[in-house]
């Protein structure tokens, strides 16, 4: 019907096939003859949509990392280092209260209601 080559589905394995729906304004689609996934709507020309489907992310390859900092290391700084941070766990564990513990480290009280939290979680 096509001179097209769809690749086998990436979910399931089995064969795809276009499937022509909408009779005022018809439209196609490559969907599995598996499991029915399909692609969107294929207005434009059967090639795009057979580009689209061929080149979809395979079963067992690997996803793409998205970076947590950008190349020039731009962002917020941490304004409590880790030692700092084991300093303020130390301190609240030995008896002192949050507030005086926040007043010493010249930090915010609430930064230190969430790092006893997040310490609380992870324990």
């Amino acid at each position: 019907m096509h001179e097209f080559i769809l690749l086998p589905c990436p979910f399931c394995g089995s064969e795809a096939e276009f499937v022509r729906f909408g009779s005022k304004i018809p439209y196609d689609v490559i969907r599995c003859t598996g499991c029915y996934c399909q692609t969107d709507a294929i207005i434009g020309g059967l090639k795009s949509g057979v580009e689209s489907w061929n080149n979809r992310v395979t079963y067992g390859s690997p996803a793409p990392v998205q970076k947590l900092k950008n190349e020039r290391g731009a962002g917020r700084k941490p304004k409590i280092s880790d030692i700092d941070k084991q300093r303020i766990l130390d301190f609240v564990s030995r008896g002192s209260s949050y507030r005086s513990t926040a007043h010493y480290f010249k930090v915010s009280l609430g930064t230190v209601h969430k790092l006893i939290n997040e310490h609380e979680k992870i324990v």
